[in-house]
C-alpha cells in the first residue's frame, strides 16, 4: 500500500467517525450517502477493535467499497449537471478514496496468516479514515461553489 503505516500504528486504536453536520455539503442525496459510509466505516471499526472475524470484517470491507462507488457514480452525473471549478479533479480525487485497499482473495490475502490480515485490515482502516475525512473536506469545498 503506498500509505503503508509504521509498525507501531497497526496496534492503535482505531477511532470511529463522528459524523457532523460540518460535512453536509447541501446536496440533501449525497450528504446522506457520506453519512451511510461514515456508519459503514465505524461498524468496521467496531469489528476491527474487537477483532470479531475475519470474513465479517471482509465483507463490511466490500460493503464500504461498493457503497463508495455508487457514490461516486451518483456524484460524477451530478458534476456533469453542475459545471463546478475544481470539478475536473473530482475523479482523480474518487480514485484515492478506494485505490489499493485489501480485497480478500486479491493475490495471497485469502492465505495470510491471521495476525498479517488483521494488520492489513487495521492499516486499511486507518487509511480509509483519513480518505473518508479528505474527500469529505473536497467535496465542502467543491459544492460550496455551487450557485444556490
Amino acid at each position: 500500500m503506498p500509505e503503508d503505516l509504521p509498525m507501531w500504528f497497526h496496534d492503535s486504536a482505531l477511532i470511529p467517525i463522528s459524523w457532523s453536520a460540518a460535512f453536509e455539503v447541501g446536496v440533501p442525496d449525497l450528504d446522506v450517502e457520506h453519512r451511510v459510509l461514515v456508519t459503514l466505516y465505524n461498524d468496521f471499526v467496531l469489528a476491527t477493535n474487537r477483532r470479531v472475524s475475519l470474513t465479517l470484517r471482509w465483507e463490511i470491507l466490500d460493503s464500504i467499497r461498493a457503497c463508495a462507488a455508487l457514490h461516486i457514480q451518483h456524484e460524477k452525473r451530478l458534476l456533469c449537471r453542475l459545471p463546478l471549478p475544481g470539478a475536473i479533479d473530482q475523479p482523480r480525487v474518487h480514485r484515492l478514496l478506494l485505490d489499493d485497499l485489501p480485497r480478500p482473495g486479491a493475490g495471497d490475502t485469502d492465505l495470510l496468516p491471521r495476525a498479517e490480515a488483521d494488520r492489513a485490515l487495521r492499516n486499511a482502516a486507518h487509511i480509509l479514515r483519513r480518505r473518508l475525512l479528505a474527500h469529505f473536506q473536497d467535496d465542502l469545498a467543491l459544492f460550496a461553489a455551487r450557485p444556490s
